[in-house]
This record gives C-alpha cells, sequence and structure tokens, in this order.
C-alpha cells in the first residue's frame, strides 16, 4: 500500500459487499475519488471519501455486513491514521431484529407457560407445555431452512405473533387430559380419551388459521410481498404445534401426569359458577343480548372511522435522515460548502445525533451514486445525518426531524429540506405526491403553484415543492421568420445549425475490428458557452453567402424544468411534500378539500390525482380486503367440512365482527393507525378468534350427540371448555405482549399487528363466551322449525 501523506476520513455508506475487499488509497486516489463521486464530501467537517459498497443479489446480509467489518479492520491496522465512519450498515439493524425479536420470542413463551400455570395449578403439564414450545419452534425452523427462507423480520416476527398460538393446541390437549385425570382415569386412558376426543377441534381451529393465509400467499400486491415470509412462518408453526399437541404431548402426559391428590385450581370453580349463572341470564334474554352487542359493534365502528387515522406503512425510527439543500443556479461551490458547514455544525450541537456528512455539487451523471439523483451542481448538495440507536436517545427521529427543521436558517431563494429513509420508502422521497396532467408547461406550472399555495398551511405538512420550482436558466433563440425568409431559410434550418453547434451530428462512422465508432461534428466547447459568440454563429444561406444567427433570430433569456416528467403520455407537473405528526390518511382528506376548487377550475385536458404513498395505500387496502373476504370463505369451508354442516361455521363465524370491537379501541388507546401492517394483523385474527368459537362448539356437539338436550348442553359445555378458553387466549395474549410494547426500531412494523390482535381478541373472547351459545341457540331453533315446515310441505 502506498503511504497516504494527509489525513483522510473514509466514510463507509455499506449495504454489504460482493466478496473479499482490499483497498489501497494515497493521496492521488482521493483526489480522483472526489472528482468522480462530487466536487467536496466532508464527515463531521473533515474532508472526506465516501465508499459505498453493494451485496450480490441472493447474498446473506448480516454475512456479508461482517465479512465487510473483518477487512476494515484489517485496513485500520494498515492506515492506523485514517478515520472510519460506518454511516449505514444494513447488517445492524438485522441484527438488532434478531436479537429484539428473539428477546421477545422468549419472554412471550415463559408469560404463556406462566398463566398456564396459574390456571391449572399444577407443574406436570406446565412442564410438557414448556418442552412442547421449543419443540414447535424447532420444527420451525427445519421447515424453513429445507423451504430456503432466512431469519429475518418478517419471519421473526411470525415466530414471535405465534408463540402464544403455538401452546393453543397442546393447551386443550393437555386440559382436556387433565379433566379426565380428575375424573379418576389412568393415565393412560386420560391420554388417549383426552387426545382424541379434542382432535377434531384443534385440527379445524389449526387449519382455518392457516388458509387465511392462503389469499396473501397466492397475491401479487405489496402486502404479498412483504408478509409471505411471515404468514408462512406461522402456517409452518401450526402445523408443528399441531403434530406436536397430536404425538409428544398425550406421550408425555401418558408417562408423567398423575392424578392431582387435590384441585390447586379451585378458585377457578368460583369463576366457572358465576360464568354459568351468566349465561343461564343470556340465554333467558337473546334478543336483548344480541342487540346489546350489535349496539357496541356499531358505536365502535363508527367511532374507529372517525377517529383513527390511516396511513400506508408506520413510520420507523432507522436512525437515518438526509437534508437536501437547493440554492440558486449560479451559487459559488464554496458558497454551497459554507452554508452546508453551518447547517453540519447545527447538526452536531444534538446529543442524538452521531454523524454528519456533507456532499456537495455533485456532477449531474452521478457516476453511479445512487444519493447523487437530485444533486446536480455547486448549487446543490445532500447532508446525510446518522442518529444513535434508538435505545440510546430520549427523543424519537420524528421529534428530531421537527426540531432540525425550526432551526433551519432561512435564505433567500434557497430550499433545505428534510426527508427521511424509512418505511417501505428507502430513497428519502416524500409521502404526499399530487400528479398535475396537462400540456402546457406554463398552465401545469400555474396549477401546480396553486396547490402549493393552498395545501401550504394544512397542519402537519412540511416541505411542500412543486416540481416546477426547480428551474434551469436557459436561453430560447426565437426564430424571426420574416428574415429568415429574405435569406431563403426555413426555420428548421436554423433549429438544425443551432442543434449541430450545441449537441453536435454523427458525421460518420469509424470502423476498427467489428466496432463502429461515430464521428460526431460539433462545435468547441469554449465557444458554446460564450453566449456572444453563439450571436454570430455563422449559418449558410442557400445562396452560398453565411449570415449572423442574431440576423434572423433574437436571444431571450428564460427558465426550463430540470426533469421533463411524463405519465401515460401526459406531462406532469408534481407537488410532495413530507407529513409531521398526522397520519397520511387525514392529512390527504384535507388536501382533497382545500384544492375541491382547483380542481373544479382546472382548463379541458387537465387533471389531478394523487400517487405516491396514498396511491399505495389505496390499492394495498383493497388487495387486502378482498384477501379478508376469500379469508373468510376459506375458513368457512374447511369448518364446513370438519363439522360436517353449514350451519355450525355461521354461528362460530359470529366472533370475527365481535373482534372489530377491540380492534377499535386498543388502536385508539394506544394512538396506532390502520397501515398495512395492522390490516394484516385483522387477517391474522379472522383466523385466531375462529379456534375459541371452534373448540366451544365442538364440545356442544359431542354432548347434544350423548343424548343432552340443547339448553343442558350449551350451558355445560361452554362452562366445561371455560379453562381452555381463556388459556389458550390469554396465552396468545400474553405470547405478543413483549413484541406489542417492544421499543426496538423494527417494532413500528410489528406492534401495530400485535396490538390488532390483542385487542380483538379480548373482545372476541369475552364476547364469544355469551355470544356464540345464543346465535347456537338461534340457529338450532331455526334450523328445526325450518325443517318442520319443510316436512309439513312435503306431507
Amino acid at each position: 500500500p502506498k503511504p497516504i501523506k494527509t489525513p483522510t476520513t473514509i466514510i463507509i455508506m455499506a449495504r454489504s459487499v460482493e466478496n473479499r475487499t482490499t483497498i489501497d488509497i494515497g493521496e492521488d486516489t482521493k483526489k480522483e475519488l472526489n472528482k468522480i463521486k462530487g466536487d467536496l464530501m466532508r464527515m463531521n467537517g473533515e474532508e472526506s471519501v465516501f465508499l459505498i459498497m453493494y451485496k450480490q443479489s441472493g447474498a446473506n446480509t448480516l454475512n456479508v455486513s461482517r465479512l465487510l467489518n473483518k477487512e476494515l479492520e484489517k485496513i485500520k491496522k494498515i492506515y492506523p491514521q485514517l478515520k472510519f465512519y460506518n454511516v449505514f450498515d444494513q447488517g445492524h439493524p438485522v441484527e438488532r431484529v434478531i436479537k429484539s425479536t428473539s428477546r421477545e420470542v422468549l419472554i412471550g413463551g415463559l408469560l404463556a407457560v406462566l398463566l398456564l400455570l396459574i390456571f391449572l395449578g399444577n407443574l406436570r403439564p406446565t412442564l410438557i407445555i414448556a418442552v412442547a414450545i421449543p419443540l414447535s419452534i424447532i420444527t420451525t425452523f427445519i421447515v424453513l431452512y429445507t423451504t430456503g427462507f432466512t431469519l429475518n423480520l418478517m419471519t421473526l416476527g411470525g415466530l414471535a405473533l405465534g408463540i402464544g398460538r403455538l401452546v393453543d393446541d397442546a393447551v386443550v390437549v393437555i386440559e382436556s387430559i387433565f379433566r379426565h385425570l380428575e375424573r379418576g382415569e389412568g393415565s393412560v386412558q386420560a391420554a388417549r380419551r383426552g387426545a382424541s376426543e379434542v382432535s377434531l377441534a384443534i385440527s379445524a381451529s389449526t387449519f382455518t388459521t392457516i388458509v387465511v393465509f392462503l389469499p396473501l400467499l397466492f397475491s401479487s400486491g405489496l402486502a404479498s410481498q412483504l408478509m409471505r415470509g411471515l404468514a408462512l412462518t406461522i402456517a409452518f408453526a401450526l402445523l408443528a404445534s399441531l403434530f406436536v399437541a397430536f404425538t409428544i404431548v398425550p406421550m408425555l402426559s401418558s408417562v408423567f401426569f398423575r392424578k392431582p391428590k387435590k384441585d390447586r385450581a379451585a378458585w377457578f370453580n368460583s369463576i366457572r359458577n358465576w360464568y354459568g349463572r351468566w349465561l343461564e341470564a343470556v340465554l333467558n334474554h337473546p334478543i336483548k343480548t344480541v342487540m346489546a352487542v350489535l349496539v357496541v359493534l356499531v358505536l365502535s365502528v363508527g367511532v374507529g372511522g372517525i377517529f383513527i387515522g390511516k396511513e400506508f406503512m408506520p413510520a420507523t425510527d432507522n436512525g437515518m435522515m438526509i437534508l437536501n439543500v437547493e440554492l440558486p443556479v449560479g451559487t459559488p461551490l464554496e458558497e454551497t460548502a459554507d452554508i452546508c458547514d453551518q447547517v453540519g455544525k447545527m447538526m452536531l450541537e444534538f446529543p442524538e445525533i452521531q454523524y454528519e456528512g456533507e456532499v456537495v455539487g455533485v456532477d449531474e451523471s452521478g457516476q453511479g451514486d445512487p444519493s447523487a439523483a437530485s444533486i446536480t451542481g455547486p448549487n446543490c448538495a445532500q447532508i446525510f445525518v446518522r442518529l444513535v440507536d434508538a435505545d440510546k436517545r430520549h427523543r424519537s427521529q420524528q421529534q428530531l426531524q421537527d426540531l432540525i427543521r425550526a432551526r433551519l436558517p432561512e435564505l433567500k431563494n434557497a430550499k433545505i429540506t428534510v426527508a427521511t429513509m424509512q418505511g417501505m420508502n428507502m430513497t428519502g422521497g416524500k409521502p404526499i405526491k399530487i400528479n398535475v396532467y396537462g400540456n402546457n408547461f406554463n398552465t401545469l406550472r400555474e396549477i401546480s403553484n396553486n396547490i402549493v399555495a393552498a395545501i401550504g398551511p394544512i397542519p402537519g405538512l412540511k416541505d411542500v415543492e412543486s416540481s416546477f420550482a426547480k428551474a434551469q436558466p436557459e436561453y430560447h433563440f426565437v426564430v424571426d421568420r420574416q428574415k429568415a425568409m429574405l435569406y431563403g431559410l426555413a426555420p428548421y434550418q436554423i433549429q438544425q445549425a443551432i442543434q449541430t453547434a450545441n449537441l453536435g451530428m454523427v458525421a460518420s462512422q469509424f470502423r476498427t475490428g467489428d466496432k463502429e465508432i461515430d464521428i460526431r461534428v460539433i462545435l468547441d466547447g469554449k465557444y458554446r458557452k460564450d453566449i456572444e459568440y453563439l450571436k454570430q454563429l455563422p449559418i449558410k444561406t442557400p445562396a452560398g453567402a453565411a449570415v449572423a444567427l442574431s440576423q434572423v433570430a433574437t436571444l431571450a433569456p428564460s427558465e426550463g424544468p430540470v426533469v421533463i416528467h411524463r405519465d401515460n403520455k401526459f406531462r406532469t407537473g408534481i407537488v410532495d411534500a413530507n407529513i409531521s405528526g398526522r397520519p397520511l390518511g387525514s392529512v390527504v382528506n384535507d388536501i382533497k378539500m382545500r384544492i375541491a376548487p382547483i380542481e373544479k377550475a382546472l382548463p379541458s385536458g387537465y387533471s389531478i390525482n394523487f400517487g405516491g404513498e396514498f396511491q399505495d395505500m389505496q390499492e394495498t387496502f383493497v388487495q387486502l380486503f378482498f384477501a379478508l373476504l376469500l379469508a373468510i370463505l376459506l375458513t368457512y369451508m374447511v369448518m364446513a367440512a370438519q363439522f360436517e354442516s353449514l350451519v355450525h361455521p355461521l354461528v362460530i363465524f359470529f366472533t370475527v365482527p365481535l373482534s372489530a370491537i377491540g380492534v377499535v379501541w386498543i388502536l385508539l388507546l394506544f394512538g396506532k393507525t390502520l397501515s398495512v401492517v395492522s390490516f394484516v394483523g385483522l387477517i391474522i385474527l379472522s383466523g385466531i378468534v375462529l379456534s375459541n368459537g371452534i373448540v366451544m362448539v365442538d364440545f356442544v356437539n359431542q354432548l347434544r350427540r350423548g343424548g343432552c338436550a340443547l339448553r343442558e348442553a350449551l350451558i355445560e359445555g361452554c362452562k366445561t371448555r371455560l379453562r381452555p378458553v381463556i388459556i389458550t387466549a390469554g396465552a396468545t395474549i400474553m405470547g405478543m405482549l413483549p413484541m406489542a410494547f417492544d421499543k426496538a426500531e423494527s417494532s413500528a412494523l410489528t406492534s401495530p399487528m400485535a396490538f390488532t390482535v390483542i385487542g380483538g381478541l379480548i373482545s372476541a373472547t369475552f364476547l364469544t363466551l355469551f355470544v356464540i351459545p345464543v346465535a347456537y341457540q338461534f340457529f338450532d331453533r331455526f334450523g328445526q322449525w325450518t325443517l318442520g315446515r319443510v316436512k309439513r310441505v312435503i306431507k
């Protein structure tokens, strides 16, 4: 390696590396890299070089990140005078997600086991459950490995979501076996009879939970791509738990279970008796019960529709921000750098900011740098900000963004905007995007400016900007047709002369071997930049004379768009903005109200629509809604096949709308929004809440087949199944509590899902205990009445 004479800072923005990497940097190399990547780059005030590494497609992010860091450690030993700043490394969040989610799985499993110990009051069945959980998880890992899935946020999130549900099948089997032991049966006989008694119920509940994921797996939308790993992980885990519940749990129960000498959970008998009294009262007043539940349901849905915000994806706190700096065209590089230096020093005053880097005046080509797309000259810059980890600071990323916005200097004709790298948008784009379609640039500019003025005061909107605000200075040559005709020139001939001088024209080709190289004739660069020379550009007339360009055309300074946007064959103006402190859906509703007068006054051939995250949210919500409907249909088919009845599945389906009550109030209580992840939580919930209804209805059917009357079977069956219903629901809730209240950066994408399932499960479980028996009684009597009418008609 060449010695480095001057101090140099290396900034690693690592997405990972392809292979083993060595770096040989000298002073000349540093200058060349700066020429390629930009005119000026600094990190924490020091002149620097940015190195950006990408991993190969399909490579493991965490492994590649570790390889990169090993290579960097070697380079640091070779060049001890270098300073390295790891600004962004995807391996770090992956590692933190694995640790936090593994912790959630462990804590959730321990809480579920503790709940089981409390309700059963016996250590032996609790230990069997404690064995069943890791066995199910290990089996799930085996299936994930053989199918090629990796451990990531979605697969580990699926395990964390399913950890409570993993014990449901085993709990129902153990509770059934334990109940037979309490009746005086031997351990082997109790294990055999207890497991076979609930085999249909747990099979139906497991498969109804699994089939809700089929629409997500086979759809082609964004939600499917995002949640496929989570859905398959939960499905694999449930199949593993069903296998363990049918095999390992009865075997261990037959070996280790003993008839309890005394009922250590006798306290639960008082709860069972209390429930029985209330159940009799409810069955005596079915209409009042149903009406009361309907009122609560309608009220909850109405409140949710008004007060629950809607957004595409929850904002994540990944500790990375970008500031775009745009000064008036013509601003020298030194002035842009000075302003960035002032902003950078202000940034470092925040204790939460770890690194601050500046890229000033990158050339227009970008040279493959993804950050250079919006940096098009010495008047532009980007400032990268890296925060310390979320668990080491008291203020969130959103709060820091608002504080930074408030302290940014107000500069004449200059813009400094904050863009975040979060959620599904890792490029720093803005969530609000309004497209204006038309053909005339001036009209599009006017409409866009009117929209900016109209929506600017809306609370929660930040950095409102029109695409026409970024103007590029240019000169227009306007041909004087009468003068041109005097010289025998057509406008296209003058246009061709100007185009040849500035853009060149391919006159011939040079052939060497199999290659052909264009030979382009173009005016020398120093003359192309000289406006006075261009005015005197000679244009040959048909008569063979030469006439100066200024004699047939006038020169007018103007401004043109930096980028010409087109969509669906129309020129497009774009108004975009950031959001702060309000959900996307609420802000868009306010925007629609403000721009309604503008939309009504649009000229013919012009239109406005919303793009960006709002369009993605609408499309994804529609896909998820149809996925939910299809999931309900599939679960009905599974239950109809299991129960060999078309009526009993309808009884159980009463639990699905009841879950909406808890979902609404828990989202309001904890300030969560309805987003893609919470909607997926609704789909998961629709499968989970059915399991308790299945367990109750199945046992009631068994009692009725044994000769019990309808009312007696309902009361006795529901009282008997009260304990497993509470245990399974409680275990699922306990298993999801760590995920719901986790503060890790990945929790933004999993916490709303966990809250959705918890809230829905609480309301559905409580109301299931009363509404399902009422619905069963109604459908049974209605079925008997219908059958009697049919018989009389036939006779």
